[in-house]
């Protein structure tokens, strides 16, 4: 499941829906009229909220620029009948719709009462259920996984960095000029220097003029004058800058996802005169994504401490807890110790979490209620993202992990086993 076209690019809440069709319900035992439905087809619709992008801002006087995200939602629904075709409702199976498509009312009302999909509210297709312990151990998760990523990451100049690389380049330029003007300078005879400082280049000109040394070294002297020392100057306002830019805003970045899938068939009886047995097969996905952005202090002493496992006490005692990894298969307690000093050295500059999700249900009406050889279907579908963007770095928060993790920790647990017994 991937990512598909928004029905409408409206802000707000925007929804359709075709007309009901008039529908004659009729008896099986005597194929006469028993009374007349409106039968409600397709339903579409869609919520956009106001989207704002922020103006970019420069973290320093060098930069880089950097653009806060903002919080965003969109979402939308389509509920869709594709296959018509003949079929008993009612508990009892009296009475039959011939040649139409699944009457969406019933259809919603069964979805709804027998819906338990630990990732989705019951019968909808966009409103995630954040409040399930499920959606909880994926967002903890996913926020753990990005705080480590931002203590292990490097840190990225940015813009600042293509622009020292340019300095830097056109430093060597100066540079090897002037080596060239230095190499030249030295076929001067005696390779002495001071006394050319005494002569400026009216006075050097005039004794090129009256030929009292060689043209070859006027040459020399007017490289100096007008090449060199201009390039002396320009090479050392270069480095100044040099300096100024090696001294940017560092930024460091986290970043992170995890995935949630459910899958599930299930049946609902008829429960009313009208209503027909459905089977349902139910197909969900969520994706949680965590971003964030954090500038290096000006000394990183800190971060550097925490990198080498110096700055944080509580962690490194953990680690050296005879047996502690046992319990981080269970739940994370030392990856949520080693989060409490990723951002050692690091000040909050932006970050946001996302989640995006998608669930699709095909409905077929069950197969004792098919008279005839096509069986009628529809196609519910529901898709969005929801983005809230963050004002501190997140806290690293336990979580109950998944015990088994292949064959490496059952090969772990014999070998645990083997030590702990062999002088049994």
């Amino acid at each position: 499941m991937g990512d598909f076209p928004f029905f409408s690019n409206l802000y707000g809440t925007y929804g359709l829906t075709n007309p009901d069709q008039s529908t004659p319900v009729y008896r099986v035992s005597n194929n006469t009229v028993l009374t007349t439905i409106g039968l409600g087809r397709d339903q579409f619709g869609s919520v956009r909220s106001g989207y704002t992008s922020n103006k970019p801002r420069l973290l320093s006087s060098a930069g880089p620029s950097w653009r806060n995200p903002s919080s965003y939602s969109r979402s939308g629904y389509r509920k869709e009948a594709i296959i018509a075709g003949t079929y008993k409702v009612g508990a009892t199976s009296s009475y039959y719709l011939k040649d139409r498509f699944i009457d969406r009312t019933y259809l919603d009302v069964a979805f709804t009462n027998n819906d338990e999909n630990p990732l989705f509210y019951p019968g909808t297709l966009s409103n995630p259920k954040y409040s399930s312990r499920e959606y909880y151990e994926s967002r903890a998760k996913c926020n753990l996984k990005a705080l480590q990523d931002l203590a292990s990451s490097k840190a990225s100049m940015g813009e600042n960095l293509a622009q020292l690389n340019q300095t830097v380049d056109l430093f060597a330029l100066l540079a090897e000029s002037t080596v060239d003007i230095l190499r030249a300078a030295q076929y001067i005879k005696g390779r002495r220097f001071s006394h050319l400082l005494k002569y400026n280049a009216k006075r050097w000109k005039k004794l090129v003029k009256d030929r009292r040394i060689e043209k070859r070294l006027a040459n020399y002297w007017l490289a100096y004058w007008y090449g060199l020392k201009p390039l002396v100057s320009d090479a050392y306002g270069m480095y100044q800058l040099m300096l100024e830019l090696s001294k940017p805003t560092l930024l460091v970045h986290g970043r992170a996802r995890t995935n949630l899938t459910h899958t599930k068939s299930f049946t609902a009886k008829a429960t009313g005169t009208l209503s027909p047995a459905l089977e349902f097969s139910d197909l969900s996905s969520l994706s949680c994504q965590t971003h964030i952005t954090g500038k290096l202090d000006e000394t990183h002493l800190n971060r550097s401490l925490n990198r080498i496992g110096m700055l944080n006490l509580p962690s490194l005692s953990w680690e050296l807890i005879p047996f502690s990894f046992i319990v981080d298969w269970f739940v994370p307690v030392g990856d949520v110790l080693a989060a409490c000093t990723a951002t050692s050295g690091l000040t909050f500059v932006g970050g946001s979490t996302t989640d995006r999700f998608e669930r699709e249900l095909l409905v077929t009406v069950g197969s004792n209620s098919v008279m005839g050889d096509k069986t009628p279907t529809s196609h519910y579908w529901g898709f969005g993202v929801n983005r809230a963007a963050m004002t501190g770095f997140p806290i690293g928060l336990p979580y109950q992990k998944n015990f088994f993790k292949g064959a490496s920790r059952f090969a772990t647990i014999a070998a645990l086993i083997s030590n702990l017994t062999r002088n049994l």
